[in-house]
């Protein structure tokens, strides 16, 4: 609608989130690869087959509607890391080593977009949880690094 409405263009949108919104954002560059020319998912859910096995097995399968078990495409129709071929959007990842949700997962989103030749920076937290919070020092140093990554791949205007 931004675009549509003559606010802005392609170029200049990016996407970034925690958590759910991390998630967001990873949805957002693999289904709509054209609509957003940055992303930084934090903290995000990748891979809701992982987490079933190994975290909130009932509120994946609530969140999915049913178990991969019953459902294993849906599974992977809605977690990023499996339609990772699809994304070109330049991509910052800040995950917390102690996070609830495997940094493993987000290493391996990482890779994936390498793998795929897309601009890709993952910044690992050393003790911080679900979020960037911990450490007013990891705060300041993620608050620069999306600074820094938005300046660097969003046109400026004009």
């Amino acid at each position: 609608q931004l675009v549509a409405m003559g606010w802005t263009s392609y170029d200049r949108v990016g996407v970034s989130g925690c958590s759910y919104g991390g998630y967001f954002a990873a949805q957002a560059i693999v289904r709509h690869p054209q609509t957003f020319a940055a992303a930084n998912p934090q903290c995000a859910l990748l891979d809701t087959l992982t987490e079933f096995q190994l975290g909130y097995a009932t509120l994946i399968s609530y969140l999915v509607g049913q178990t991969p078990m019953e459902w294993p495409e849906a599974h992977r129709r809605v977690s990023p890391l499996y339609l990772a071929d699809q994304a070109r959007t330049p991509t910052l990842i800040f995950h917390g080593d102690h996070d609830f949700l495997q940094v493993d997962v987000a290493r391996n989103f990482h890779a994936a977009l390498a793998q795929r030749g897309v601009p890709v920076t993952m910044l690992e937290f050393r003790g911080e949880e679900h979020g960037v919070a911990r450490v007013p020092a990891h705060e300041r140093v993620a608050a620069q690094a999306q600074i820094a990554f938005f300046r660097r791949h969003l046109a400026p205007p004009g």
